[in-house]
């Protein structure tokens, strides 16, 4: 949800009603500006080799945040899927960041056999390195799909609790939120190889009853080793082991933490739930998590 763009600013997305032209830069102090990249409606996308993307009405674009955001056209592949490398799926797109070019490729909605039509469908994407397999996690439904863009062979890989969203690829390994859990899948057997519920059930003062809460976006570190996963009805951020996934520690950051960057400085530059407000925290603040 948030994408660092240097060591200073975070994008994010424009909330709901947000006419505002340009988009929307964060600085760690909260500072808000808006830079205008292109004339077309558009949105910023991190692809995995760490390319800055924009997302465009019918293709994509590189943009250099240190060159003032400028930004260089996409050109169109027109061989087979299988011809080309790629970095990423995204927006509807094979991409090919080394080499500037992307190839529209469409989900067929259908094929995915969502639980509950019209209730459930795809929650995010990602793509299996060296592979045409696209991961698709799926909102209020119990398994992701793993489609073959070659053959559209889908696959159904089922999860220990329903619906999941914000799959990354990395380490041989996929990433995901189970709703209040994280999950890693294995990329190759597509078996789930660890699942932790992270988030406990919350009482919720407005209904009179307890129920399951969600977990926010987990960031991988590069200062820390494992996954920060936020926890926006615990008020704290977790650090947890990237294969066991279970935590090894807690900040106490207060608010609804619900998505995070992390500064080369050990900042964490966070946004909270339901993303009308910012805070900072420090890796430095990590302790130990209660016995309790």
């Amino acid at each position: 949800m948030l994408i660092k763009v240097s060591e200073s600013e975070v994008y994010v997305p424009k909330i709901a009603g947000d006419t505002t032209a340009g988009v929307r830069l964060v600085s760690a102090d909260g500072t808000e500006r808006r830079v205008v990249i292109s004339d077309e409606k558009s949105a910023l996308i991190a692809d995995p080799s760490g390319a800055l993307l924009l997302r465009k009405a019918d293709s994509l674009a590189r943009v250099d945040a240190e060159a003032d955001f400028a930004k260089t056209d996409f050109s169109h592949f027109d061989g087979d899927l299988s011809e080309g490398t790629w970095t990423s799926y995204t927006a509807g797109f094979f991409v090919d960041t080394d080499n500037l070019r992307c190839k529209k490729f469409e989900i067929e909605m259908d094929a995915l056999e969502p639980d509950d039509p019209g209730y459930s469908g795809p929650s995010g994407f990602a793509l299996i390195p060296g592979s045409l397999d696209i991961v698709v996690t799926m909102a209020r439904d119990r398994a992701l799909r793993i489609v073959n863009a070659a053959t559209n062979r889908v696959r159904r890989v089922e999860l220990p609790g329903d619906g999941s969203s914000n799959p990354v690829v990395v380490d041989g390994g996929i990433i995901l939120i189970n709703y209040d859990s994280l999950c890693r899948v294995d990329a190759a057997s597509f078996e789930v190889t660890a699942s932790n519920k992270l988030q406990p059930d919350v009482f919720f003062a407005e209904h009179g009853l307890s129920g399951r809460a969600f977990i926010g976006v987990p960031h991988k570190s590069e200062i820390m080793d494992g996954w920060w996963v936020p926890r926006p009805y615990s008020s704290d951020i977790l650090l947890v082991d990237a294969h066991s996934l279970t935590p090894k520690g807690a900040i106490q950051c207060g608010g609804k933490p619900y998505s995070l960057v992390e500064f080369g400085d050990g900042v964490l530059f966070i946004i909270d739930h339901p993303f009308d407000a910012f805070q900072t925290a420090s890796v430095a603040d990590l302790s130990p998590l209660s016995s309790d």
